[in-house]
């Protein structure tokens, strides 16, 4: 009879031990998603901001194609980039080949003087 009461005891207390365990685990897990929750609410609460500043960014860039489009300016300033980037490559010759960036330094001028007339 004592060793049913110590096993009735035992089983008791590790009941209510469990329970204390079950809540613990609970509470850990709601603050835990109440912290994924609140993350989430603050990333697409700073989202929003991005959004706006990367179409601003993408109006400015639009604008200044539109004000220095085929302007005398960006024609000149493009003539002195390419040759800029030909002596460049007149120059450093042996050196830009040996680096393996020979074909692609040619071809970026290729393309910027197959652009047309700036």
């Amino acid at each position: 009879m004592v060793f049913l009461a110590a096993i009735c005891g035992s089983a008791s207390i590790t009941y209510v031990g469990n329970e204390d365990i079950t809540a613990a685990i609970s509470a850990t897990f709601d603050h835990a998603r109440g912290g994924v929750v609140d993350m989430q609410d603050f990333l697409n609460a700073s989202a929003t901001p991005a959004k706006k500043v990367q179409r601003l960014i993408g109006a400015a860039a639009d604008a200044a194609v539109n004000v220095t489009n085929n302007t005398e300016y960006v024609r000149d300033d493009m003539d002195g980039i390419i040759g800029a980037l030909e002596a460049f490559i007149d120059t450093y010759g042996d050196a830009i080949e040996k680096a393996g960036a020979g074909d692609s330094l040619n071809g970026a001028v290729g393309t910027m003087t197959d652009k047309g007339e700036w």
